[in-house]
């Protein structure tokens, strides 16, 4: 994944970011699919960013046969013919959550049992990133994120934040953006226990 055509301005009491986002095509196709991403957050530093709209510029239809009903045909990326799931393993997940994204590595930190694990990624000292995965099949926990320090950093939602981690599932939780780059800081602390 990639993006690009990073712009910004101004609307009322709030700056919208849009950008393109590239995902790497799935196999058999040569261009990359590409969305059209609009972020909405308050020009005062404060918590919250929104998905003001999200566009798919590349074609999709091809993507029908493969699509999975839970997702919105606008939004599927997926390898048509394909006759199994790529994630059926846990080695599977592993190698899924350790990829780097956007550039950035990913630091995995064992919550639970080899099971549950915070994928967290920095990006170029300005802004973190953190996941929570858990890739065992047949454990269902619950995860608890709370801000132990934050200073001069503007988070994407508030926390603390209390969720259920389905087996095989990776959940987005927060990112963080530094508006002070010298002066900032953000320690977390995330629990999980088996439910």
């Amino acid at each position: 994944m990639s993006y690009r055509n990073i712009l910004e301005h101004q609307e009322k009491e709030n700056l919208v970011t849009t950008f393109d986002l590239h995902v790497a095509p799935p196999l058999g196709l040569k261009e990359d699919e590409t969305f059209k991403v609009a972020l909405r957050h308050s020009i005062k530093p404060r918590d919250g960013v929104d998905v003001k709209n999200v566009l798919r510029h590349s074609m999709y239809k091809d993507f029908v046969t493969c699509q999975d009903k839970s997702v919105d045909i606008k939004m599927c990326v997926c390898e048509q013919g394909a006759n199994r799931s790529f994630i059926e393993t846990k080695e599977d997940m592993m190698r899924v959550i350790s990829r780097p994204q956007f550039g950035a590595k990913t630091q995995l930190t064992d919550l639970h049992s080899g099971c549950l694990y915070l994928m967290t990624r920095k990006h170029d000292k300005m802004t973190i990133a953190y996941e929570v995965a858990n890739v065992c099949a047949g454990k269902t926990f619950r995860v608890v994120m709370t801000v132990k320090a934050s200073y001069n950093m503007m988070m994407t939602r508030y926390l603390p934040v209390d969720f259920r981690v389905e087996p095989k599932t990776i959940h987005f939780v927060v990112a963080a953006v530094r508006y002070v780059l010298n002066d900032s800081n953000l320690d977390i602390d995330t629990k999980g226990t088996l439910v």
